[in-house]
């Protein structure tokens, strides 16, 4: 268990870090959307464990969520998780990577192709 905080306390130390971004890091309203979407999504309650994060990566993949999709929400919830360590709310910084994802390669032309176009 890396948390030591009251399990009703997750949704009042989010809020006083949205005001932080908001109000003192003078985030875009956009950002604080991004940050509230990422934790909505994440489903979190405290105590806070890192088999928590990962069980809750493994139900947003048996939703059929995207590896992208979820890298943008862990995106959106590290800085939140950075906030509750920096302040003490949790013991341990938990560790949230991100998911390998596919390449996509850009289709080309050949020079037959390029050659065609040009004239």
């Amino acid at each position: 268990m890396i948390s030591k905080v009251n399990p009703n306390r997750i949704q009042v130390l989010f809020d006083q870090f949205l005001q932080e971004k908001q109000y003192i890091q003078n985030v875009s309203p956009n950002t604080v959307d991004f940050y509230l979407q990422s934790f909505k999504a994440f489903n979190l309650s405290l105590p806070l464990t890192q088999a928590q994060l990962n069980s809750e990566i493994v139900r947003m993949r048996q939703e059929s969520k995207t590896p992208n999709g979820i890298n943008a929400y862990i995106r959106g919830l590290r800085p939140f998780l950075r906030f509750l360590f920096d302040n003490g709310h949790i013991t341990e910084a938990p560790k949230l990577k991100k998911l390998k994802c596919e390449e996509r390669q850009m289709r080309t032309f050949s020079d037959a192709q390029i050659r065609a176009i040009l004239r």
